[in-house]
């Protein structure tokens, strides 16, 4: 018999994937929509489209946080948008694979933390304040330690 994953497993492996596509050095977000078991969207951390990313011309960084990066997060609900509507999507989880790429970046950006090992945190505020708003049902997520948090309601539990 074949092993098959988990669909949690499946869809933050997914994620994982998308956010390969990632653009901006210090991090890489990869975010699955979904909805029933079937896949929205998609979106990673880059540049808006047409504009030049992080990798092309540096890092725009403001109060420890990249500017030139739209975040996963954003883009996979925004994208969404376009075809769905927003009381559909109220009903949808949010695979999310994140990954830091260096101790340097994360105690820049993320003061508290020491080291990729150690990091572990909630979505921005913006993106945060934006899934609120579109009532997204939970928000699975799998951090590049290994660590995989589920957010329903934005109360955190180990899963």
């Amino acid at each position: 018999m074949v092993n098959r994953p988990s669909w949690d497993d499946y869809f933050l492996g997914i994620a994982k994937v998308v956010s390969s596509r990632a653009s901006c050095p210090r991090a890489s977000s990869g975010c699955v929509l979904v909805l029933d078991k079937r896949i929205l969207s998609t979106g990673y951390n880059g540049a808006p489209v047409g504009e030049k990313t992080c990798l092309d011309i540096g890092c725009n960084v403001k109060d420890r946080h990249c500017v030139r990066a739209v975040h996963g997060e954003r883009n996979a609900i925004l994208w969404a948008e376009k075809y769905f509507s927003v009381k559909q999507l109220k009903e949808a989880t949010l695979y999310e694979y994140y990954a830091a790429h260096s101790d340097e970046s994360v105690k820049n950006y993320y003061p508290s933390q020491d080291s990729v090992e150690s990091l572990d945190f909630f979505p921005c505020k913006p993106c945060k304040e934006l899934m609120l708003d579109r009532k997204i049902k939970e928000v699975i997520c799998q951090y590049g330690n290994g660590i995989i948090k589920v957010y329903k309601n934005y109360h955190i539990g180990e899963k």
